[in-house]
């Protein structure tokens, strides 16, 4: 009957690595060493006493860490499949389904090789001791996501409106070869057990048993399965609707009546489920394992009021794994709290006659956070042992962060209270 449609698509692409933000800043370190050489024989090969230099004693270098490249290193690819079927009802109503898959294969990641092969070796137990945990970048990512939604659309000739659903589940094994990298800043947050800040490199921050956050590796290594679970984005329900009316002009032609003609009211909302994260535990293994995480002997969950947000985390539901023990805990098992957002806005505008045919003037006032709701982040989750700590565990603060890093600022990109922005626009 010509009202149905049916559309499928697939592609292959390609992705291409941006190595110069891997290698070009740590291949130039600003910081030089210094060596002492004594009663050497000068005369003799470089190399014959290179093993015997030693660092400088009252020297502390913060050397970059070693980067490690597989060989024929591939770009990773994606291989996008959809297919999907819409119907229009009748001339105002249209029903879609649709369904989507994206399959990513050869991603690049980042694991850090050479730890220690066993609690407590790490300066002796390394497969070469000569040279220090070392960042390996390789093809070994891989992704699956898949979804489906439905829309439904609406149009007549004063509402216009659409509300859409998406059920979708992202799985991967690495999210971000860069976590913890130079360009995260995470420098600027390390601290150990007693909250006081680590100097040194993330190397030095996990083996002084600090907790930065998590970063490109994966917890055993070699072990690129391991860590496979919940994609760090992975937004399993997505509810937005959005509407537009235009308020009808009324037949008489009064003063009072001209005020109310022209206008338009928008508004947007949208609902949405929490982002997976996971419970870390402090690291006891000597740099045996990275990202560990926490043991759960217990029911997590709570729902008590905090100081500034929610505890949705129950502290003694969660232990400390034992030295060189993986927590039972999976990647990215927990799901924080809901999102929930409405914006409104109200426009008209003006025919003026003394800018000609084409002049008007646009008048709109836009309201952010129409509820002035407060969404909360996912909890703190770094399972320690100290006071401070563990009163900051499992809470959920209000004022939802979508990115943290040290530097540059974020706060353009955080979430606000209430906000009405006034807009004039003169068209000639």
């Amino acid at each position: 009957d010509g009202r149905t449609v049916l559309r499928g698509s697939y592609g292959l692409f390609y992705d291409r690595p941006f190595d110069n933000l891997w290698l070009s800043m740590e291949a130039n370190s600003f910081v030089l060493g210094a060596y002492n050489a004594i009663n050497t024989n000068y005369l003799a090969p470089l190399s014959s006493y290179l093993p015997t230099l030693q660092a400088s004693p009252n020297q502390r270098l913060n050397v970059p860490n070693v980067v490690l490249y597989q060989p024929r290193l591939r770009n990773g690819y994606a291989q996008n499949f959809f297919l999907g079927v819409q119907h229009q009802v009748n001339s105002a109503l249209s029903l879609e389904v649709n369904g989507t898959s994206s399959l990513g294969r050869d991603l690049i990641t980042t694991d850090i090789v050479n730890r220690a092969l066993a609690p407590g070796a790490f300066s002796k137990g390394t497969l070469n001791p000569n040279l220090p945990p070392i960042d390996y970048r390789s093809n070994q990512g891989d992704s699956d996501y898949l979804a489906i939604s439905g829309v439904v659309r609406y149009r007549s000739s004063r509402l216009s409106t659409q509300l859409s659903y998406t059920l979708s589940h992202s799985i991967d094994n690495q999210t971000d070869p860069l976590a913890g990298d130079f360009f995260d800043f995470v420098f600027t947050g390390g601290r150990n057990d007693a909250g006081q800040p680590i100097a040194g490199t993330l190397i030095d921050q996990l083996l002084q048993g600090g907790i930065p956050s998590p970063v490109a590796s994966f917890t055993r290594q070699f072990d690129s399965r391991g860590d496979r679970a919940n994609s760090d984005f992975d937004q399993r329900h997505n509810l937005v609707g959005y509407a537009t009316y235009r308020v009808p002009e009324f037949a008489q032609s009064t003063h009072f009546v001209s005020v109310f003609r022209g206008w338009q009211i928008s508004g947007m909302g949208a609902v949405r489920s929490g982002f997976p994260y996971s419970v870390f535990a402090p690291s006891v293994s000597g740099g045996l394992i990275y990202n560990n995480r926490a043991n759960l002997i217990g029911d997590p969950y709570t729902n008590t009021s905090a100081k500034g947000g929610v505890q949705v985390l129950n502290a003694a539901a969660f232990q400390i794994p034992a030295a060189g023990q993986v927590g039972n805990t999976g990647r990215n098992a927990f799901r924080g709290p809901g999102l929930a957002s409405a914006d409104v806005s109200l426009s008209r505008s003006f025919g003026l006659k003394w800018l000609g045919e084409a002049g008007r003037i646009f008048v709109r006032a836009d309201v952010f956070n129409l509820l002035n709701h407060a969404n909360l982040n996912n909890p703190s989750a770094m399972l320690t042992t100290t006071a401070v700590s563990q009163r900051t565990f499992g809470v959920a603060t209000y004022g939802r962060q979508d990115a943290v890093t040290g530097f540059p600022s974020t706060t353009p990109l955080d979430e606000s209270p209430r906000r009405i922005q006034l807009m004039l626009r003169l068209v000639f």
